[in-house]
């Protein structure tokens, strides 16, 4: 049988294995044309167009070489499916808006884009201080998850693990920490 028969009876995680003890670029390779179809449509449905989505799938594909040897992947389907959509996320986050100087921008475009009303505030030093002073005053999970999620840019998943808890929770503690972050800082104006 030849090496190519071989490769196409293995399974997704044998596949994964031989790429991870041997860096076999032919198993990476069948195993990313088997999800390739599925993964452009996930790309698709975010990014929109065409061209944008390819270039995600060859962006990911790099990833991928580097992340498989570092997580324990049990499903690989559905974590091909969660790491595509956080990278369309991720692109869509970078290219919405203006691009940002410094990490001090983002934190205070983040608090304006969450909620307009913040926009008479005086300056950055003003903005970043007020802002760490609220996330300060939620209790320390929410500051936590939205720490990590919005200066971060971790994904839910990706804070679940971190912080050892599940999605659910992760999800609650930064709608609400939201909802309370913005509650603190207009108390503060």
């Amino acid at each position: 049988m030849s090496i190519k028969a071989e490769i196409a009876i293995q399974t997704d995680l044998e596949l994964l294995s031989s790429y991870r003890t041997g860096r076999d670029m032919e198993a990476l390779g069948e195993l990313w044309a088997r999800h390739a179809g599925m993964l452009f449509g996930v790309a698709m449905k975010y990014l929109k167009e065409k061209e944008s989505a390819q270039d995600a799938c060859g962006e990911l594909f790099l990833e991928i070489t580097e992340k498989v040897l570092r997580h324990e992947v049990s499903q690989v389907r559905p974590w091909l499916y969660v790491l595509m959509k956080n990278h369309c996320l991720q692109r869509i986050r970078k290219s919405s808006g203006r691009e940002l100087e410094s990490i001090d921008e983002i934190k205070i475009e983040r608090v304006h884009v969450e909620n307009p009303d913040f926009e008479h505030l005086n300056s950055k030093e003003d903005d970043e201080a007020r802002l760490t002073a609220a996330l300060d005053q939620l209790n320390a999970e929410q500051s936590t998850c939205l720490r990590l999620f919005y200066f971060q840019e971790k994904s839910y998943k990706e804070i679940a693990e971190e912080c050892g808890m599940d999605i659910g929770k992760v999800k609650s503690y930064i709608q609400n920490g939201k909802r309370n972050l913005q509650i603190a800082l207009r108390g503060r104006t």
